[in-house]
């Protein structure tokens, strides 16, 4: 097992702001989301929004998952690479 940042030798000192990924379970496709945003290819054009109603929903399920053995199973089930790192 692996994570972004021993792949790429990068200093780790538990301030990133950046989610630091195990390459054995994120996929290889990076997009930069601010691209799609900026897309006029008319299937992007709420791009934006459920980019951010995403993250504000996981971000309750993960304020929800101090508390509730539920959000933490459907923690673990939508982001792995997180629920491994920082809950077990």
């Amino acid at each position: 097992m692996q994570y972004f940042s021993q792949f790429y030798k990068l200093p780790i000192t538990g301030e990133e702001i950046w989610l630091d990924t195990r390459m054995d379970q994120d996929i290889e496709l990076f997009i930069d989301p601010f691209f799609v945003f900026r897309s006029e290819i008319p299937i992007f054009s709420n791009a934006q929004q459920k980019f951010l109603e995403f993250f504000q929903a996981t971000f309750e399920l993960a304020h929800e998952a101090k508390k509730s053995v539920t959000a933490l199973k459907k923690l673990e089930k939508t982001f792995p690479e997180i629920y491994k790192r920082y809950c077990s």
